[in-house]
């Protein structure tokens, strides 16, 4: 029983860990930010960094397809403050 519990524990402290970013792309055009909608964690995004993904950008007024690892992982408070911490989206170099 105490087993199962320490590996319960150590799951939940697991979970709690995960940091959740939002993923945000700069417009080819203007150069300016647009947020993709999309919030996830590093672990994820690094499994997708080559996928495509179509974003609609309010300052051209265009869908812009990119992949995910041309995005910015930042963290964005409840606050509204951006750019607490910035990553780039897509795998890490080793």
């Amino acid at each position: 029983m105490l087993v199962i519990y320490y590996f319960a524990l150590i799951r939940t402290r697991e979970l709690r860990e995960v940091c959740m970013l939002d993923l945000y792309f700069q417009c080819p055009r203007s150069g300016s930010v647009i947020a993709s909608g999309i919030r996830t964690d590093d672990a994820s995004i690094q499994r997708v960094a080559q996928l495509p993904v179509s974003v609609f950008c309010p300052w051209c007024k265009q869908n812009h397809r990119m992949r995910v690892c041309d995005g910015q992982l930042i963290d964005v408070p409840e606050s509204g403050v951006t750019k607490v911490k910035r990553r780039r989206a897509g795998p890490t170099k080793a």
